[in-house]
C-alpha cells in the first residue's frame, strides 16, 4: 500500500488568518466580542484566544460563528494561502455510479460492501504491480 504525500501547512498561520477573519467580519456587523460569545455561549476572553489565533477554532463553532454573524464558512479563509492544495480532478462516473449504489444500501450491507470494495483495491494494486514486475 502506497503512502499519501503529506502537505507542509503553516497551521498555525491559517488559524491567525480564520482569527483575523473572526474579527474583521465581527467588526463589519458592530458586534462585541461579549455579544458573539454570549450568542455562543463562551466568554469574550475566549473569543479573543480565537481571533489572535492563540486558540484553534472548531468546524461546530465556526458554524455557529457563520450562523450567528450571518455569513459562510469561506469567508473565514479569506486571504488563507491555499496555493499548495491541488484539486483531485473529476472523478469517473463509474465510481460515481458505484459509490450512488452502496449508499442505497442498508447499513450492515454497506459496510460489508466496503470491506469487499477495499480488499479487492488492495488486491488488484498488488496483483497489478507483480504482473509489471513480470518481463
Amino acid at each position: 500500500m502506497t503512502s499519501t504525500p503529506q502537505i507542509e501547512i503553516d497551521e498555525d498561520a491559517v488559524d491567525r488568518a480564520v482569527g483575523v477573519n473572526l474579527r474583521r467580519i465581527r467588526n463589519a456587523r458592530a458586534m462585541s466580542q461579549e455579544t458573539l460569545g454570549n450568542a455562543c455561549g463562551i466568554t469574550f476572553q475566549q473569543i479573543q484566544k480565537y481571533e489572535k489565533g492563540a486558540n484553534r477554532i472548531s468546524a461546530s463553532r465556526l458554524h455557529s460563528f457563520a450562523r450567528i454573524l450571518e455569513c459562510t464558512i469561506p469567508d473565514f479563509f479569506d486571504e488563507v494561502d491555499d496555493s499548495e492544495i491541488k484539486p483531485i480532478g473529476p472523478v469517473p462516473s463509474e465510481a460515481l455510479h458505484l459509490g450512488g449504489m452502496i449508499m442505497g444500501m442498508p447499513a450492515p450491507v454497506k459496510k460489508h460492501m466496503t470491506g469487499l470494495v477495499r480488499e479487492l483495491s488492495e488486491r488488484f494494486a498488488g496483483g497489478l504491480q507483480s504482473d509489471q514486475a513480470q518481463p
